[in-house]
């Protein structure tokens, strides 16, 4: 009988110890698969990255090469010949390679500053302020391009509470609302340039008549290099850049920018900014 009962502590513990064994082993082989899943999802996440830094690169090229290629034929041309030349046509020519190199040096710029907003080296340099001293001033400065178009800026900016920013950023955002704006505006449109505060923000807006935006387009709206199916009323050229950026410099402000829906036809984009600087993102 003791013998029997030996027997049976000796299995129970040897049972006890495979199931502490089995349930390491378990525990184990889920961390393992845990890390597994875990490597998968970086890789794919850097693949993804790195198709969208190749993809980035291509349609770079692609956008300076034309203007490159411009600025080349007509340099070379002036020079081969430019004596003979009349002086209308030789004004024509530089005139071409003026805005060639200005469409190169905005690329340029922008692609400077993606790359600096996202890897996180872009700095704030915060003042409290008020954004209507500072929405006047760049749309003031856009009024001559407008009056190209014979389209008239309309100002609404009541007292708005004071909000801190860095003006050089938003003044950024408001150039891009704005030349986005009176670029797909109709000739003798209206464009409305309204600021309001609310529910612990500052909402500034910019409202357009011009197409609008595709339902299908709209995930494609803040994306690079992701030009839209509208068309320029006025032959003007984009980078494909300025909302994408436009979009992440008020994300550094803790704020928001969005295609606020339209009842007429026309694009309103708004941004908000938060009052307390300590707000979390909207």
């Amino acid at each position: 009988l003791a013998l029997i009962v030996f027997i049976a502590v000796i299995f129970q513990i040897l049972a006890s110890r495979t199931r502490r064994v089995e349930n390491e082993v378990h525990l184990r082989t889920n961390e393992l698969n845990k890390l597994k899943n875990e490597l998968e999802e970086k890789n794919l996440s850097l693949h993804e990255l790195i198709e969208m830094k190749n993809e980035l690169l291509g349609m770079a090229s692609h956008d300076l090469r034309n203007p490159l290629a411009s600025i080349r034929g007509y340099s070379g041309f002036l020079l081969k010949k430019g004596d003979a030349l009349s002086e209308d046509t030789r004004t024509d020519f530089l005139k071409i390679i003026n805005t060639a190199s200005g469409n190169i040096l905005g690329l340029l710029n922008d692609l400077l500053n993606l790359s600096a907003i996202e890897s996180g080296r872009l700095t704030l340099n915060l003042q409290l302020g008020n954004l209507r001293e500072l929405i006047e001033e760049r749309v003031h400065l856009y009024t001559h391009l407008a009056l190209e178009k014979k389209i008239k800026l309309k100002v609404d900016c009541q007292n708005v509470a004071t909000v801190l920013f860095d003006s050089p950023r938003i003044g950024q955002v408001l150039d891009n609302l704005l030349t986005n704006a009176i670029k797909f505006s109709p000739i003798g449109g209206v464009i409305k340039i309204t600021s309001e505060s609310g529910n612990g923000c500052v909402r500034v807006s910019v409202m357009d008549e011009g197409p609008g935006i595709k339902d299908e387009e709209l995930k494609n709206l803040f994306q690079p290099f992701k030009k839209l199916s509208s068309n320029p009323t006025g032959e003007e050229k984009g980078t494909g850049l300025g909302l994408a950026i436009a979009k992440k410099m008020v994300e550094l402000h803790h704020g928001v920018l969005t295609l606020r829906p339209s009842k007429d036809h026309g694009a309103d984009f708004s941004f908000e900014l938060p009052i307390n600087p300590t707000t979390p993102k909207l």
